[in-house]
C-alpha cells in the first residue's frame, strides 16, 4: 500500500511537472510572437523611412535642377518659355508631386522645412514659376475656342 501511495505521489508530481514545462513552453511561445510582431512592425517602420529618405534625396536633386534652370534663365534673360521647357519643367512639377504624394502614403510627411509642397519649392525659383504660368495660360488662350468662332458654327434656327 505504501507502494502504491508513493508511485501514485511520484506520477502524480511528474504530471505536475510536465504540466507546469506545457504552460512555460506555451507562454513563451506566445512572448516570442509578440517579439517577432514587434520586431516585424520595426522592420518595416525603418523600411518605410529609409524609402522617405530616399525620396527626400530625390526631391532636392529635383530642386536643385530647378533652381539651376532658374539661373540659366536668368542669364540668358528670356522673357518667354520654349516648348522643351516647358515639358521639362511640367516633368519636374509631377515628379515631385508624385514625391510628395508618396510620402504622405508612407506617413511619413514632416512638413517644413523637411517636406516642401510644389508651391513652396516654386516659390524659390520665381521667374522660372512666372513663366511657366504665362506659358500654361498663353496655351490655355490658344486652345479655347474664340466665342465668335463658336457662335458662328452652331445651326440656326
Amino acid at each position: 500500500m505504501d507502494g502504491t501511495l508513493s508511485l501514485t505521489s511520484i506520477g502524480f508530481l511528474v504530471l505536475l511537472v510536465i504540466i507546469v514545462v506545457v504552460v512555460q513552453q506555451v507562454q513563451q511561445n506566445a512572448q516570442y510572437k509578440a517579439i517577432q510582431q514587434r520586431l516585424q512592425e520595426l522592420r518595416e517602420t525603418e523600411l518605410r523611412e529609409e524609402r522617405a529618405r530616399e525620396l527626400r534625396s530625390e526631391r532636392a536633386q529635383l530642386a536643385s535642377q530647378l533652381e539651376a534652370f532658374e539661373l540659366s534663365l536668368q542669364s540668358r534673360k528670356i522673357d518667354q518659355l520654349a516648348d522643351s521647357d516647358a515639358v521639362y519643367i511640367e516633368q519636374i512639377r509631377q515628379r515631385i508631386k508624385s514625391i510628395n504624394d508618396e510620402i504622405t502614403g508612407l506617413r511619413q510627411w514632416m512638413g517644413i522645412p523637411f517636406d516642401l509642397e510644389w508651391s513652396e519649392i516654386a516659390e524659390r525659383a520665381p521667374k522660372t514659376h512666372s513663366l511657366l504660368l504665362a506659358y500654361d495660360f498663353s496655351h490655355a488662350m490658344q486652345a479655347a475656342p474664340d466665342e465668335d468662332e463658336t457662335q458662328m458654327q452652331l445651326p440656326s434656327q
